[in-house]
């Protein structure tokens, strides 16, 4: 396979995650406020699972490493098909977004599940706080 083959294979699953996260966090406020906290919370934890690979991995998601391998194009939509300013802002207007959806979930869930999504949204904050902080030292 070519580099360029690979390259738009891993944009291609790149993009698909993205668009399944991107989705989940768009979603958020919608399923508190009809009492799905089920899912509210597994889309808690798959996002306090995203900041933990990116605090792994120095505040990049992983695919993006995998994408370098195949380009030295320098445009923040090098490893997915997104539009460059998307790209280039996406943690930050996603990252609003999902902190805006987890006080819609909190202000709407009471008992053991808002002590389950608070943890997951802390840990979530926590390790890409994290993954920010590493990245601009290194």
């Amino acid at each position: 396979m070519t580099n360029a083959r690979k390259l738009f294979v891993t944009r291609l699953v790149h993009t698909v995650i993205w668009a399944v996260m991107a989705s989940g966090i768009v979603a958020l406020p919608f399923l508190a406020w009809t009492d799905h906290f089920g899912w509210a919370l597994a889309i808690t934890v798959m996002m306090a699972g995203e900041g933990i690979a990116l605090g792994c991995s120095r505040g990049a998601c992983p695919l993006t490493a995998i994408a370098r391998r195949y380009t030295d194009d320098p445009s923040p939509a090098f490893d997915i098909f997104l539009p460059e300013w998307l790209a280039k802002w996406n943690k930050v207007i996603f990252g609003a977004l999902f902190v805006a959806g987890e006080i819609a979930v909190l202000t709407q869930v009471q008992g053991s599940l808002a002590i389950a999504s608070s943890v997951a949204l802390a840990v979530g904050v926590v390790a890409t706080a994290l993954s920010f902080a590493v990245r601009r030292r290194g």
